[in-house]
């Protein structure tokens, strides 16, 4: 049925980084990957402001072509991660441009204390500064 439902859609003529989820093989350049677990797509779904999306969008596709996909889509959960909780705790944000060193300090408190998760702060840090600028400026003062 699936199959069905895929061969009925309509061909989408965007560019393929226009897309919420990306196929690999469409974007018209090679990737780097690891030749054991090989991904075909990215998915940009899961984060939820429209702005930040497309933030993200754009700096994906400029990092793809220098990071591995895996390491890619590592980043892109952080976001992930950190839209879900600008989403919920302060949904006035709808750009990365808008956030402060505050709600990024409170976003790490809240994965390691709130959830109880065993996370490493500067990984989760670092993972958010390629797409803020002004983010990675703060952390290091």
């Amino acid at each position: 049925m699936r199959l069905l439902l895929y061969f009925l859609e309509p061909e989408d003529k965007r560019s393929e980084w226009e897309k919420d989820i990306w196929n690999l093989e469409n974007l018209g350049f090679e990737v780097r990957q690891n030749p054991i677990q090989m991904v075909k797509t990215i998915s940009f779904t899961g984060i939820g402001q429209e702005t930040i999306r497309e933030e993200v969008k754009r700096v994906s596709y400029i990092r793809i072509k220098y990071l591995s996909v895996g390491s890619l889509q590592g980043e892109i959960r952080a976001v992930r991660h950190f839209s879900e909780f600008l989403k919920e705790r302060y949904p006035e944000i709808k750009s990365l441009g808008s956030v402060e060193r505050l709600h990024i300090e409170e976003y790490l408190t809240n994965i390691n204390l709130e959830r109880g998760q065993e996370r490493n702060l500067e990984s989760g840090a670092t993972h958010l500064c390629p797409y803020n600028k002004n983010v990675y400026v703060t952390m290091i003062k």
